[in-house]
């Protein structure tokens, strides 16, 4: 018999993953906890509507736009971060569009309302990704 790890242990060992390693591990687990839960399996549009929608906005662009919202609340904006910051801002709204678009179609599939997906999926409509 294996070795049973501590929560914290499987934290401290995930921590150091990469981006991608990190989401690819987070869907597995996702399909686990279905599994163990015996929540009926996903279909391959459910799939891949979930992974469009848990995939995060780049924190990196996310944490630049702040900074420069946060500059631009200063008048302290150069012409050239002016520029960057619209082009973020449009890069955030397009991620936004799409992920709602997502979650309406599978919200569709369920025959339930929005709110109701998100609530169940545990997505705060206050954060920013």
């Amino acid at each position: 018999m294996s070795e049973q790890m501590s929560i914290n242990e499987i934290l401290g060992s995930v921590e150091g993953l990469e981006t991608h390693t990190f989401e690819q591990l987070y869907r597995e687990m996702f399909a686990l906890r279905a599994k163990k839960n015996k929540l009926p399996w996903l279909n391959a549009i459910e799939s891949q509507l979930l992974n469009k929608i848990n995939t995060e906005f780049d924190q990196k662009k996310w944490d630049r736009l702040a900074y420069l919202d946060w500059k631009l609340e200063f008048g302290a904006l150069t012409p050239k971060e002016e520029a960057e910051s619209l082009k973020l801002a449009e890069a955030y709204e397009n991620y936004s569009v799409e992920r709602l678009k997502c979650l309406s179609q599978l919200a569709t599939i369920r025959q339930v309302p929005i709110d109701k997906l998100m609530e169940q999926l545990g997505i705060n409509t206050h954060s920013h990704a």
